[in-house]
């Protein structure tokens, strides 16, 4: 019996500690939710603003990484977000869409390609359900070896996209002219 005794006596004399305090409800009432993105980027062409969505990634690690999506606020006042047709991987975003002259887009679909180049022009339209204007998709010669992953979109002139493309053994770079 005494035993039992000493211990409920210690378990009676173990402080209490306070759950939350005033000061911690504060801080975390003003950061936002895990699930709810953050404005990283806005990029303004005529227009349209692409305004790109999800989280702060630490320092040190490349902005683009903490990419989620884009949606497009048209001047109109609609906005209307970029729905891919796919998965894209976060490594797969990049904050340069539009090309130099900022009258194209390069939009991914998916982690296996393809990339679509829309005109700013048609982006309205291609938001509600139309046709890119090109598609840029590399597919293997045998099928039997699954899609390639398409990464790295960019442009490299006014008119000119460059992307890699390919399996894990061989990644190859392709160029697109809209010309």
């Amino acid at each position: 019996m005494p035993v039992l005794f000493v211990i409920l006596l210690s378990c009676a004399s173990t402080p209490q500690v306070p759950v939350s305090t005033v000061s911690t409800v504060e801080t975390i009432a003003s950061e936002p939710a895990p699930d709810v993105p953050v404005n990283l980027y806005r990029l303004s062409l005529e227009g349209v603003s692409a305004v790109f969505l999800g989280e702060r990634v630490p320092t040190g690690i490349e902005a683009r990484m903490g990419i989620r999506g884009i949606r497009f606020e048209f001047d109109s006042g609609e906005v209307v977000p970029f729905v891919p047709t796919g998965e894209v991987y976060f490594s797969d975003w990049s904050f340069e869409i539009a090309s130099p002259d900022g009258q194209w887009l390069l939009l991914p679909q998916d982690r296996y390609g393809p990339y679509h180049v829309i005109g700013v022009s048609r982006l309205a339209e291609y938001l509600a359900g139309g046709e890119p204007d090109h598609m840029l998709q590399q597919v293997p010669d045998d099928p039997s070896y699954g899609a390639w992953i398409h990464e790295g979109g960019t442009w490299v002139s006014d008119s000119e996209v460059e992307y890699r493309a390919g399996l894990s053994d061989g990644v190859d770079t392709y160029r697109f002219s809209l010309n």
